[in-house]
């Protein structure tokens, strides 16, 4: 390989920053699905406060979230305390955002050597 010769200057130059603009595409990419699922636990905080105490106790005490709910009417924390996180939603966020974030990083990494 002679890099000498423009064209192979080039596509070594051009190559060499597709590294940095697919990683660049791929943070950006977790940093908006990062975002989704934080706005998504703020809204189950707000509708849900009762997730926050229970989680808070279960770390505390170190205790699985079934001994937790029989403990509850002992350490007298009110009925409403008792709910748990939709973690579905947020697992359903993360699954769609990675199809949909990275279509564009995974068509840089078909398309560029196609076109180099």
């Amino acid at each position: 390989v002679d890099i000498a010769i423009p064209e192979v200057f080039v596509g070594g130059l051009l190559g060499s920053m597709l590294i940095f603009l697919f990683s660049a595409w791929a943070c950006a990419a977790v940093g908006r699905t990062a975002q989704e699922v934080v706005n998504e636990v703020r809204r189950q905080f707000i509708e849900r406060p009762g997730i926050m105490v229970c989680g808070f106790l279960s770390c505390l005490f170190e205790v699985s979230s079934a001994q937790l709910m029989d403990w509850l009417p002992k350490i007298s924390v009110s009925q409403e305390y008792k709910e748990k996180p939709d973690y579905g939603r947020c697992v359903a966020i993360v699954a769609s955002a990675s199809l949909r974030e990275m279509i564009k990083p995974g068509a840089l990494a078909i398309v560029s050597p196609i076109v180099v």
